[in-house]
């Protein structure tokens, strides 16, 4: 009788906590002031949770805002989004650890009506599975839109939050639907060996300080890439800031440098890339080997940042700079630290298995023609060079196109081109030509010869050679067997449109994403004239129009190539 007695006893002392392990817990729509469901102010509210977990094997986050959120699990970015109506859901495996995890929430209400976050975390660990959900466990903090000063987040406590309602029962929001894609949260993806592959539907994109800033306004590099998979729809969005660094100090606006990085981060994660070009190290360097070890970690963070993007990973080196003479300053002592930092950038890469791109090396003491127009930026010549290594840095063959005509013969082989069409007369030779990629833009009367006509076996005599009807050039047979470079026609101006068109997309894309006016749209004096907000978006047909036009000027077209004796 004792016995059966102690037995209902623990039963009933047990019940509660083994009936409460066995519940899961349902998700509650929360916010940082109370009456949220109703009306809250327009603004930023931020969120956290603290929790344990045992050695987690895998894990999905369940999440929604009313406007807009952006989430991170142990400081790492997992995502962001704007429609409350559905509850994305991502796949943070990668980012749980063993032992102690933060969640962090950034919000937004973008208006004076209702606010609120649902999130919720399953996790399957060693010793079963585990639910958090948002909660009156959970902290926040507010911050009111129109504020000059965005260092008052920072200052502000974190407080308990509000509950609204249960999820699924809560009015405004009512059932919100669930995402049926689950977004993997991937680890770092390696570079890769042999020549760099871009595929329909990849982004690239250009991060770094000023050489990438300037770089979109030659188009140069961007054209290089573009034209080497003319028939594959690859769109390039330029991040770069002039005067940044890899902690993000240009990009802080009014805010810290912290902030910096934050805004370099998610407008790199909302672009949702395929290829990082990562160009820092030439304001660094001037830290000389006292800032070189805070550098290195510095950029190990920035790797593992945009690493949550799932995209691979490519380092470029700073450039040399060039001794232009006085007034200018003897670079010779800041060569020397950027070589350092140079050194520095390659090890990283190795270590991280990112793709590096040795850009020092553009800029020779013995340079004939100079790259740069100060010393440091690069002119348009010193853009065209720097493509030049960004395709050797890709692994990518020659781009050099050669045509051997043999004139006795009346054949012609050709290397990085099609020929069509070979039909021969007493004194001229006619064929059709479709290029294989088209030639880079021609910015200077010397340029390098990409695409170079030889012609054999001819007599004496000047021989001319037209274009689709417009004449190229002329020269005696003596040139014509040691190989013309061809740098006019149609195909060259077909590039020269693409590098114009290329360019005009993204000095649009510039505005789109960095506006003159951002302050009084969307920063402390929003109030003002942040109705003219509206405006920004309306870019984003322009730049897709002038995407179809890159789209249809980077394919090669057939053109029809007259050789002929004038005399």
């Amino acid at each position: 009788m004792d016995r059966i007695i102690f037995l209902l006893l623990f039963c009933v002392c047990c019940w509660p906590a083994m009936g409460t392990a066995s519940e899961v817990p349902t998700a509650q729509w929360i916010w940082g002031t109370p009456g949220g469901n109703e009306k809250a102010q327009a603004g930023r509210c931020e969120f956290q949770y603290q929790f344990s977990l045992a050695k987690p094997k895998q894990g999905e986050l369940i999440i929604t805002c009313d406007n807009q959120y952006l989430v991170r699990i142990n400081g790492r970015l997992v995502g962001m989004g704007d429609d409350w109506e559905e509850q994305e859901r991502y796949d943070v495996s990668e980012l749980l650890k063993d032992g102690e995890n933060t969640i962090y929430v950034r919000c937004r209400n973008t208006d004076a009506g209702p606010a609120g976050l649902l999130a919720q975390l399953s996790v399957e660990s060693e010793n079963g599975s585990q639910t958090i959900v948002t909660d009156d466990r959970w902290e926040a903090k507010v911050q009111h839109a129109g504020t000059w000063d965005p260092t008052i987040i920072r200052r502000t406590p974190w407080t308990p939050v509000h509950r609204l309602g249960t999820a699924g029962e809560t009015d405004p929001w009512g059932k919100v639907r669930l995402a049926e894609k689950v977004q993997v949260v991937r680890p770092s993806v390696s570079f890769g060996t042999g020549p760099l592959q871009l595929e329909s539907g990849d982004r690239v994109l250009f991060v770094g300080s000023t050489l990438i800033e300037r770089a979109q306004k030659y188009g140069l590099i961007e054209q290089a890439l573009t034209t080497r998979f003319p028939n594959q729809h690859v769109l390039f969005r330029n991040l770069g800031w002039s005067g940044d660094t890899v902690f993000g100090h240009a990009r802080a606006r009014f805010g810290t440098v912290a902030d910096g990085f934050d805004h370099l981060e998610t407008h790199v994660f909302a672009e949702k890339p395929n290829l990082i070009l990562v160009g820092y190290g030439t304001n660094e360097a001037f830290a000389g080997e006292a800032g070189l070890d805070e550098f290195v970690q510095g950029l190990h963070l920035l790797v593992d940042t945009l690493s949550s993007t799932g995209a691979r990973i490519a380092l470029l080196s700073p450039v040399r700079q060039e001794n232009l003479g006085s007034p200018l300053p003897d670079p010779t002592e800041q060569n020397r630290r950027i070589s350092l930092y140079r050194d520095a950038i390659r090890q990283v890469a190795e270590d991280r298995r990112c793709g590096f791109i040795d850009l020092y090396a553009l800029v020779k003491p013995t340079s004939e023609r100079k790259l740069t127009d100060n010393g440091m930026h690069l002119t348009p010549h010193g853009y065209a060079v720097a493509a030049r290594a960004f395709e050797a840095g890709f692994a990518w063959p020659d781009r050099q196109r050669r045509l051997v005509a043999d004139w006795q013969a009346k054949s012609i082989e050709a290397e990085g081109a099609m020929v069509t069409d070979v039909s021969a007369a007493d004194q001229e030779l006619q064929f059709d030509v479709l290029d294989v990629m088209l030639p880079s833009p021609i910015t200077n009367a010397d340029s390098h010869a990409e695409r170079t006509l030889t012609v054999q076996g001819l007599p004496p005599g000047q021989y001319q050679l037209a274009i689709d009807g417009g004449v190229i050039t002329v020269a005696d047979q003596q040139r014509w067997q040691n190989g013309v470079a061809i740098v006019s026609g149609p195909e060259i101006e077909q590039a020269n449109r693409l590098q114009e068109t290329i360019n005009q997309k993204n000095e649009l894309y510039f505005h789109r994403w960095r506006p003159q006016n951002e302050t009084y749209l969307f920063l402390f004096r929003k109030h003002e004239q942040g109705n003219n907000a509206v405006e920004i978006s309306q870019f984003d047909p322009l730049i897709e129009s002038k995407e179809q036009e890159i789209a249809t000027l980077r394919v090669p077209q057939t053109h029809h190539y007259r050789f002929r004796r004038i005399e």
